[in-house]
């Protein structure tokens, strides 16, 4: 596991989703924050997919331009949580998923900010690869979660890895299970992830979900038991609604890209 410590934002704010930005956007100065979705590296350049929510855009490090940035960004890996700043501008080569909103456009960035290292993974390694290996307890790893608040979010990561199939697990059992007060979790993860507690149990459980999804392995019905939703319409509308398409058109766009 890599030594990591969590950047502070320093009063940095979005000011797009990801999902949103057009061609109309460009030369527009943006934040973006999300997970890193994709990464490929061409050399002086690294393009990375930047998803949230809304939908995805596409990042682009360049090393003549920015060459301190352009090497932090050679740690970046699939799921890492960002902060960007940087300039829309139109692609150069427009991709070719013309179902992608953003796909006239692309951001060059001029700063990062690494704001949480690969937690999907983790809970991913506490999980088991698949959903039948949930209950294999002698499998599960430490998690280490470093900076000036790993303890605390040592104590997060375990009771929600441990509930992560529980659809009744939410914020009032967090702060039981972890011996803090709502108040004071709240004002930590958003220090620390920049999202809501309750939103923060819901990313991770759609984040494991996608990741379920995009492996192929169990149907979207076992996807959604596996990470805590037993009503199938209200996994299927909070899915779209964070990544900015069902669990079946995910699913295929997964299926396309391999």
């Amino acid at each position: 596991m890599s030594e990591f410590s969590p950047e502070p934002l320093n009063g940095l704010k979005r000011t797009h989703y990801c999902g949103a930005l057009r061609l109309a956007d460009a030369g527009q100065k943006v934040v973006l924050m999300g997970w890193v979705d994709r990464r490929r590296d061409l050399g002086g350049l690294i393009f990375v997919d930047l998803r949230d929510r809304s939908g995805m855009t596409q990042c682009v490090f360049n090393q003549s331009a920015t060459p301190e940035v352009f090497d932090k960004s050679g740690n970046l890996r699939n799921e890492f949580v960002i902060a960007v700043v940087g300039t829309v501008a139109p692609r150069a080569v427009p991709s070719t998923n013309e179902t992608l909103p953003t796909k006239d456009i692309e951001v060059n960035v001029e700063e990062l900010h690494i704001l949480i290292d690969n937690l999907v993974d983790n809970v991913r390694r506490i999980r088991g690869k698949y959903s039948g290996a949930q209950g294999q307890k002698e499998k599960i790893d430490k998690i280490e979660v470093k900076g000036n608040n790993d303890a605390l979010m040592e104590r997060i990561m375990k009771c929600i890895n441990a509930n992560l199939t529980d659809p009744d697990f939410n914020v009032e059992k967090l702060t039981e299970e972890a011996g803090i007060s709502r108040a004071q979790l709240h004002r930590k993860m958003k220090e620390i992830a920049g999202v809501s507690t309750g939103e923060f149990i819901r990313n991770l459980r759609l984040e494991q979900a996608a990741r379920l999804i995009g492996e192929g392995k169990i149907n979207i019905t076992q996807v959604a038991y596996s990470v805590g939703f037993n009503n199938q319409t209200h996994f299927s509308t909070i899915f779209k609604k964070h990544f900015g398409m069902s669990p079946s058109e995910y699913a295929e766009t997964k299926r396309n890209e391999k």
